[in-house]
């Protein structure tokens, strides 16, 4: 869920995820998705990051970027998207089971 930051955190049931990963590693990704050259991909990149981050300002003043805001920050540079996912999954069942 983006824009996730008005779920309060005080909430058990709730956790805060950050997916993260490298500029080039974006880049790369969308030039293959999508078949556009490089300079494109990196301006789509970079207008989406300018759009979430005025959009965090406006609604929620704060810095998207923040770990404070995250209870798990996953960088799918370093994870495979499945370990990326079963990554997170296992950290709802253990909130869900109680552990905090």
């Amino acid at each position: 869920l983006r824009l996730a930051h008005d779920v309060p955190d005080d909430r058990p049931d709730a956790l805060h995820v950050r997916v993260t990963c490298d500029l080039e590693a974006r880049i790369s990704r969308i030039v293959e998705r999508d078949s556009v050259p490089y300079a494109e991909a990196r301006s789509r990149i970079e207008r989406s990051d300018r759009q979430r981050e005025a959009c965090h300002r406006k609604y929620f003043d704060v810095d998207y970027r923040s770990p404070q805001l995250y209870g798990l920050i996953v960088n799918t540079a370093q994870l495979a998207g499945s370990v990326a996912v079963h990554t997170v999954a296992e950290a709802v069942r253990a909130l869900e089971a109680g552990e905090r």
